[in-house]
């Protein structure tokens, strides 16, 4: 569970980082993307990786009881997780949220991946 659930962390950081980079190249770039020819199947990619991350991250949790890590962070993350995927793709989203939103998620996988090393 633990070898699974750290990969998946290391998967999800990697999203993360190419979500910033969707997005700053569709703001300087004033992009459009096809809905369902990129947004959706990219969208679609996060949640298959986030929703098995997060039954993971649950199960590890209550099983290693991390000082610093709690089931509400966990739960943040994968919500923030699937907004990054979406709102990365559309360059008129708020730039502060969306950086927030890449923060916030970065900062848990983050946490996570230390804890499994």
């Amino acid at each position: 569970m633990t070898k699974e659930l750290a990969q998946l962390t290391e998967l999800l950081l990697s999203k993360v980082a190419e979500a910033e980079e969707i997005y700053r190249q569709a703001r300087e770039e004033e992009k459009t993307f096809d809905f369902y020819q990129v947004i959706k199947p990219y969208a679609d990619e996060v949640k298959e990786l986030a929703d098995r991350w997060e039954a993971l991250a649950k199960e590890w949790q209550k099983a290693a009881k991390p000082k610093h890590i709690s089931p509400l962070q966990i739960q943040n993350t994968h919500n923030n997780l699937l907004q990054v995927s979406v709102h990365c793709h559309i360059p008129q989203s708020s730039k502060s949220r969306f950086i927030k939103h890449c923060n916030a998620s970065a900062y848990v996988l983050e946490q996570v991946k230390q804890l499994l090393s």
